[in-house]
């Protein structure tokens, strides 16, 4: 086929999708220099030479090589692409990924969840808002830099979106999770802040600087004793058992029992259509979501300068399973936690 097209400078899109026999790749591919997404799945024979496809297909801003079990590396020249914005790799047998890619500054998704083999993460470019590496049960280091991308987004766009799973990466090491930790917070409190926010990771505490907390099902505080000023927005935590039989996590927020909003952890990922987060723990979990209520939490300050009574903010969290509430019989979760994300200091908390 690639030897009789005259039309392969055209091309923008290329599948190759369950090639059992496939073990290298036409060299003819280096010719589609217009070529957007390269996706390849389930060619397990397939060996490591995108060398020259990275090299002639610059313009690619997606490449997918899922559950292809001969791909033990990927070359270095992958710099090449420098309009790369999605790289998934998941259910292959990389042990690390090539140091040049912290040169790739508009890769912000990377997918490499089931990559058993995996070890290591070298830095990794400050525009990744997602990165998915559940079960990776060999990985022991994520390097991540504090250097925060100034790209601008809208809630609603695809880019609105921070998630980094970690679930089952059994073997990560404290400093790894305090980079990730630190990321996701920069990301929180830059000027243009993201919406959505969720991270997971192996644990069984809820980290210090969580200054609410609660092992009940709900809190309550008198608003007026939070620190200000405060813009309304809040980052959940919880330590969830392995055990879990629950979709998502629904923090419902109330001011003097009237209900202002709500915050939602979820299992899936239904705006992506596939699951983010794995179904089956191996061990307890620490897991984030982030939620605001910025216009009723300021209608409220304002009020409450000019009365003498003080009014209460109350947390309840809530179990979904299918849809319907679900009741936490057996301590599936095992304590929640919740902080205002203006007054979080990422250099003061991390360097400690």
């Amino acid at each position: 086929m690639f030897s009789s097209s005259g039309h392969l400078s055209k091309m923008h899109t290329l599948c190759l999708n369950r090639c059992a026999s496939l073990a290298n790749l036409p060299y003819k591919l280096a010719d589609l220099r217009n070529l957007r997404k390269l996706q390849i799945m389930g060619c397990n024979k397939l060996a490591s030479n995108l060398h020259f496809i990275f090299d002639g297909s610059r313009a690619l801003e997606a490449v997918e090589v899922d559950d292809c079990s001969g791909l033990f590396e990927l070359p270095d020249n992958i710099y090449l692409l420098a309009s790369l914005r999605k790289l998934h790799l998941s259910s292959t047998n990389v042990k690390t990924l090539p140091v040049s890619i912290k040169h790739l500054l508009r890769l912000q998704r990377l997918e490499l969840d089931d990559c058993k083999r995996l070890r290591s993460l070298p830095e990794l470019p400050p525009s990744i808002r997602w990165l998915i590496a559940s079960d990776c049960r060999s990985l022991k280091t994520v390097h991540l830099t504090s250097t925060i991308d100034d790209h601008q987004v809208e809630e609603g766009d695809e880019d609105a979106f921070i998630c980094f799973n970690f679930t089952n990466c059994m073997k990560l090491d404290r400093d790894s999770i305090k980079s990730i930790e630190a990321k996701v917070l920069l990301e929180m409190n830059k000027a243009t802040p993201i919406p959505n926010v969720s991270l997971a990771y192996p644990g069984n505490k809820l980290p210090e600087w969580f200054m609410y907390r609660t092992k009940q099902s709900s809190i309550v505080l008198d608003l007026s004793s939070i620190p200000q000023p405060w813009d309304g927005s809040f980052i959940f935590c919880a330590i969830v058992s392995k055990s879990l039989h629950f979709d998502e996590i629904k923090a419902d927020c109330y001011i003097d029992r009237l209900h202002i909003g709500h915050a939602t952890f979820s299992y899936t990922d239904e705006l992506h259509g596939s699951f983010s987060y794995t179904a089956e723990l191996f061990s307890d979990h620490v897991i984030f979501w982030k939620g605001s209520v910025e216009t009723t939490i300021g209608e409220r300050k304002t009020d409450t300068q000019s009365r003498t009574c003080h009014p209460l903010l109350e947390i309840k969290f809530r179990l979904i399973f299918d849809g319907e509430e679900y009741e936490d019989k057996s301590m599936e979760v095992k304590e929640y936690g919740f902080a205002q994300c203006q007054h979080l200091n990422v250099k003061t908390i991390f360097n400690k």
